[in-house]
């Protein structure tokens, strides 16, 4: 059995981005490694240049995250916006000083996180618990515009791993009159970083991907690929365990 530190994230918008090209910041439909690493880096009072402190963090967690299944699915939209003092790699920046934006979020979206420690980490779970419970910077969805609607902290749990630990915990509720309308048990979505051998009975694997959301380098914006292994679950917590 393994400790496993349970985050809830919720709130109207929500904005993890994937790869990022200054203009253009495409909607991911999770929330991303190196976004809940910044989200807990704030908890934490991890200044954003501080390089070691951002990779201590990195090397001691590792993630997975359930996009709780909703009556209604959470809606996509994107923001049109202009911003000035852009990155000077941007292509263009040279002819003007204004630049055109396309940001991607999410709205009425639910995940539960599960975390777990590396071999030799920095931070304890317990502290790691104790900092989203009183942060020392804002946390935020994403982006700055994205507040959290309800507190990041859920529970510190026990399991054989990951999807075991997300299965004793239910999915985020409902409104009443959505639950109502459910015709069928809800699917959620499960996206780990480590890939599992043994399954909850309501748990089946689908495939695995590369993706490029792994914080590295000693400037920012920096990421190595990884693999994401990715699973479905049918209903809710299952806490016979």
């Amino acid at each position: 059995m393994s400790s496993f530190l349970i985050l809830r994230l919720v709130g109207p918008m929500q904005g993890w981005s994937g790869h990022s090209y200054e203009g253009l910041r495409p909607l991911v439909e999770y929330p991303t490694r190196s976004g809940v690493l910044g989200l807990l880096a704030a908890c934490l009072g991890i200044e954003r240049n501080d390089v070691q402190g951002l990779s201590a963090l990195s090397r001691s967690l590792r993630y997975a995250v359930r996009c709780d299944a909703r009556a209604y699915p959470p809606r996509a939209l994107v923001d049109y916006h202009t911003v000035q003092n852009a990155r000077e790699s941007y292509q263009g920046l040279k002819s003007h000083d204004t630049i055109q934006t396309w940001r991607g979020y999410q709205c009425d979206a639910a995940f539960t996180v599960a975390l777990w420690l590396q071999t030799d980490p920095h931070w304890s779970l317990e502290q790691i618990a104790q900092a989203t419970r009183m942060p020392r910077y804002t946390p935020f969805l994403g982006r700055r515009s994205c507040p959290i609607t309800r507190p990041l902290f859920d529970r510190l749990i026990e399991a054989d791993n990951a999807l075991m630990a997300l299965e004793q915990v239910e999915p985020m509720p409902c409104s009443d009159e959505a639950q109502e309308s459910r015709t069928a048990l809800p699917v959620s979505t499960v996206y780990s970083e480590e890939e599992f051998e043994v399954l909850p009975s309501r748990v089946r694997r689908q495939y695995s991907k590369e993706v490029r959301d792994e914080p590295f380098g000693l400037q920012a914006r920096q990421f190595a690929r990884r693999w994401v292994h990715v699973y479905t679950s049918n209903g809710g917590a299952d806490v016979s365990q």
